[in-house]
Order: structure tokens, then C-alpha cells, then sequence
């Protein structure tokens, strides 16, 4: 499925066709590292996805929300990736341990019944969650889509577990995202 998408989205007859639909399911497996013995799907699919976004004078009209997908694509695949190379293990750990005090505080929150102010901790947490952290951010990712169950917003627990189970190793094995 992912690979017949791909190429509808590369071909340019095509690609305006299906990216309302494509995008919206596609941008949710960007940190998919490998599956069926292919490396790198996610970085494969980000590029497609931004394939002709970052040019202004892009033919194809978006709704907001695959606008929005594809700004949040660019920003985890190719601004935040590079800020992170040059992160010092001193600014990893940092970041790691404000991460882990914001899920916290989200935790808190979730126990407390306050689920839009958990979910909002996590998507905090999230922002600041560097990509190498895979199992800091599977643990959010799950964690908020508890959250969109419990405010009855189906879609985005659907897109946040698939991302889970994206970071999940090997994928889809993570029991509470499943």
C-alpha cells in the first residue's frame, strides 16, 4: 500500500490527484525506520511528501490540513534532524530529562481527569523530544492518543498510534498503541 502511493504521488499526472488522501496517512509513517526488510521507508516517504511543497509556485492547491501535515513533515525530517547533529550528548541529556518532567506533568494531568491539559503537556513534550529518542517519543505519541480517545477524536488517535507503532521495534509491536 505504502509503495502504490509513493508512486502515484511521483508521478506528476497523478500526484494532484491522491495528495489530499496520501498525505494525510503517509506523513503519519515519516519515522518509520524499516519494514518488509527496506531501510529508511519514513526518510523515502518524507521526501516524496515535500516533493514539490517546498517549491512556491506548486501547481497543486491543499486543504489546511494537508498543509499542515506536510509543515510538520518538513520540520521533523529536515529542520529539527539537522539541529539535532550538531546536539552535544551534554544537550541530549538535557533535552531528555525537561522531556521526561513534562510527561510528568502530563501524567499528572491525565490522573487528575485533566486530559486536554495532559494532551497538551505531551504535545509539548514532543516538540522538545529530539527524533533519537525513539522510545521517549513512542511512549508520548501512545500516551496522547489515550488522550484523543478519551476527548472522542478518533483520527488523531488513529495518526498518533500509527506513528507509535512506526517507532515501535520491530514495528507494530507495541501492545498498548495496537
Amino acid at each position: 500500500g505504502i509503495d502504490c502511493l509513493l508512486l502515484l504521488l511521483k508521478d506528476p499526472d497523478t500526484r494532484y490527484k491522491v495528495i489530499e488522501i496520501a498525505t494525510l496517512y503517509l506523513s503519519d509513517l515519516i519515522e518509520l525506520r524499516d519494514i518488509g526488510g527496506r531501510s529508511n521507508i519514513g526518510e523515502k516517504i518524507a521526501r516524496v511528501l515535500l516533493g514539490d511543497f517546498k517549491l512556491r509556485n506548486s501547481k497543486i492547491i491543499m486543504s489546511n490540513s494537508v498543509q499542515r501535515s506536510l509543515e510538520e513533515t518538513l520540520n521533523l525530517n529536515i529542520k529539527k534532524r539537522m539541529n539535532e547533529k550538531t546536539m552535544s550528548a551534554e544537550k541530549l541529556e538535557e533535552q531528555r530529562v525537561l522531556v521526561a518532567l513534562i510527561k510528568q506533568q502530563g501524567n499528572h494531568s491525565f490522573e487528575l481527569g485533566k486530559i486536554q491539559e495532559a494532551q497538551l503537556k505531551y504535545t509539548e513534550a514532543l516538540e522538545l523530544c529530539p527524533t533519537r529518542l525513539k522510545k521517549e517519543r513512542l511512549v508520548l505519541y501512545s500516551n496522547r492518543a489515550q488522550c484523543s480517545l478519551l476527548l472522542k477524536d478518533p483520527d488523531a488517535a488513529i495518526s498518533d498510534t500509527t506513528r507509535a507503532i512506526c517507532l515501535s521495534n520491530p514495528p507494530n509491536s507495541h501492545g498498548k498503541s495496537l
